[in-house]
């Protein structure tokens, strides 16, 4: 075997070792960004999960939550700040979703799950006079999606768990 022989195999081995390290280099690239994305849903996932303890873990509150979901404005002043700021605080963690949304950042399967609930949760009415109040308070982008879920859900009939047998029926009459 002659020198040139042996560089041609060389150049050849130092292809495949090229090749071989971007292969693995795309791989791992490829898990970081999922692991990226399971990682940004998990903390909002968190952070709904810290938002919604707030209303399941003071009876006193979760009573102000159905009156406001109902209507808002026809709840005390103090009991209706408290409310806004709960309401706030979720809108803050959908407009960290929808960002995160925007940029391919969130795990698929969550993100539609989120879209619903968040859907659910807009369809209220005090949900939605509160936002008449206060959308101004967030950013342009993000109003316009808040504004295409709320006329989404208009005529939506929020069936799950802010609603009882006996209001289905009132509502029947």
């Amino acid at each position: 075997m002659d020198w040139d022989a042996i560089g041609a195999m060389g150049e050849v081995f130092g292809a495949l070792a090229v090749v071989v390290s971007v292969i693995y280099l795309a791989t791992q690239v490829r898990k970081q960004t999922e692991e990226a994305r399971l990682t940004a849903s998990r903390e909002l996932a968190d952070q709904l999960g810290n938002a919604i303890q707030t209303v399941t873990e003071d009876q006193a509150f979760a009573e102000i939550w159905l009156k406001g979901v109902r209507d808002y404005e026809s709840l005390p002043e103090a009991d209706r700040i408290r409310l806004a700021f709960l309401f706030q605080r979720f809108c803050r963690i959908l407009e960290q979703h929808h960002r995160h949304t925007s940029r391919e950042n969130l795990d698929v399967a969550y993100n539609q799950s989120v879209d619903n609930q968040y859907a659910e949760f807009l369809s209220l009415p005090g949900v939605q006079r509160w936002w008449e109040l206060s959308k101004s308070h967030f950013e342009p982008e993000f109003r316009a999606k808040v504004d295409t879920l709320i006329t989404s859900t208009q005529g939506y009939e929020y069936a799950s768990t802010f609603k009882n047998n006996r209001e289905e029926a009132d509502n029947d009459i």
